[in-house]
């Protein structure tokens, strides 16, 4: 669902909770560009702990192959 600033701005959180009641998301959009997503907490955390799981992934492959460096001077270089 797609609202304009200027329809949250005249209706404020009204319009939020009527939204989201029936849409996983809210996308704000200003000038005609989409700018914001609004989403409830619930879904929010979801997404937060999903990017939490898929960093530990990616961690844990690259642990297993061995694509880690335990000096810290290689590190510094490689991050610079």
């Amino acid at each position: 669902m797609i609202v304009a600033a200027n329809d949250l701005k005249k209706k404020g959180v009204k319009l939020i909770d009527e939204l989201i009641k029936k849409n996983n998301e809210i996308i704000i959009s200003v000038r005609g560009k989409q700018k914001y997503v609004i989403v409830d907490v619930e879904r929010y955390e979801k997404l937060k702990d999903s990017e939490i799981e898929l960093a530990y992934l990616e961690t844990m492959k690259d642990f297993k192959e061995k694509r880690y460096h335990t000096d810290i001077e290689v590190h510094i270089k490689n991050i610079s």
